[in-house]
């Protein structure tokens, strides 16, 4: 007869004959047998007396429950002895509350657990599987999800290449920014010209009629200090005796019917003329620039088709193409940026 491993038998004996795990909170009942708390309780849930052993079928009038502090310390020591020699070994996890191989899977808790939990209150009516059947289960989950995810790869990496095509359309745009922005300054520029050729030529007419105030009040000046003369003389004729009054008296009459209030010119007709040429100039310019910018926005808010007109001659410019070139080209069709003969033109005006 062969011997029996020690080993063995010391599992035997620190094992629970129902959970067949090792014992957690081992307690003996009337025969002597020895179960986990848990398992005997749960065995006879609902039963009345009288309570029968489950492994020598001997039966009792009450249940009595005996703990046994040793075979707890020695369930603890076979079980860590167990799981050195064989489930680390296996590469099982342990389970931090019983110390058990984490051999089953709760899919309610989605979490590995041992025996024990298995049996326990807390997973009582969930779904377990063996951690093998779980792991190929997931696996295979994991692996559709892999192949999705590599397809949906190939999807962004098919957009990329699509994003490298349409990042010529990002340096065309660039460049019909830098002609909007080239055409606007010119634009600018040429308001500026004209606006400072119209001040320049106000200022000169602001000059000349400053000139000719300053000579009639000059003139007025003379003709009142004529005047003072005058009255200072005639007023001392009055103090003179009568054959002195009659000295000269004649010059003195003469010189006072000479004397009549001739109101100064204020402005020359060449000066009102151009002052009015001036104001019919502005009302012109303010005109103008009404008209040109109702019609830009009217163009701009015209439909596309409109815009370009015939669409066998709206080819665009490549992105290199020289937004310069373009505005030069056109510049004598559109007419949005005048040239120098109409600056000249504008200012033959004055």
């Amino acid at each position: 007869m062969a011997m029996q491993n020690p080993v063995e038998n010391l599992q035997s004996e620190a094992s629970c004959s129902i959970c067949l795990g090792y014992f957690q909170d081992p307690v003996s009942i009337h025969c002597g047998h020895n179960f986990c708390r848990v398992c005997i309780t749960r065995c006879w849930e609902g039963l009345e007396a009288p309570f029968s052993c489950p492994q020598c079928r001997q039966t009792a009038l009450q249940k009595i429950f005996r703990p046994s502090r040793e075979l707890a310390n020695i369930a603890k020591i076979t079980r860590q002895l167990s799981l050195r020699a064989g489930g680390e070994a296996a590469g099982w996890n342990l389970c931090k509350q019983h110390q058990e191989a984490l051999k089953l899977f709760c899919k309610e808790d989605q979490q590995p657990i041992c025996v024990v939990c298995d049996r326990s209150q807390a997973h009582r009516f969930h779904a377990v599987v063996p951690v093998e059947e779980a792991a190929q289960e997931y696996k295979e989950e994991i692996q559709a999800c892999l192949q999705a995810l590599k397809e949906e790869r190939e999807k962004y990496l098919e957009s990329r290449k699509t994003g490298v095509r349409k990042s010529l359309y990002l340096e065309k745009t660039k460049n019909e920014g830098k002609k909007i922005v080239w055409e606007f300054e010119q634009l600018h520029q040429f308001l500026k010209d004209q606006e400072c050729l119209l001040l320049t030529q106000l200022a000169n007419l602001d000059q000349a009629i400053t000139r000719v105030q300053e000579e009639a009040v000059a003139k007025v000046s003379e003709e009142m200090s004529h005047l003072d003369t005058l009255i200072w003389e005639m007023e001392g004729k009055f103090q003179q005796p009568a054959s002195q009054f009659l000295q000269d008296i004649r010059r003195l009459l003469n010189s006072c019917e000479m004397m009549k209030f001739n109101p100064p010119v204020e402005i020359s007709s060449d000066l009102e003329r151009r002052l009015e040429d001036f104001a019919q100039r502005n009302i012109l310019v303010r005109d103008t620039l009404r008209r040109c910018q109702d019609s830009l926005m009217f163009k701009l808010q015209e439909p596309r088709a409109s815009l370009l007109g015939n669409p066998k001659s709206s080819a665009s410019p490549s992105p290199a193409h020289d937004p310069h070139e373009t505005s030069r080209a056109g510049r004598s069709r559109t007419g949005r940026v005048p040239d120098a003969g109409r600056k000249r033109n504008i200012s033959s005006l004055s």
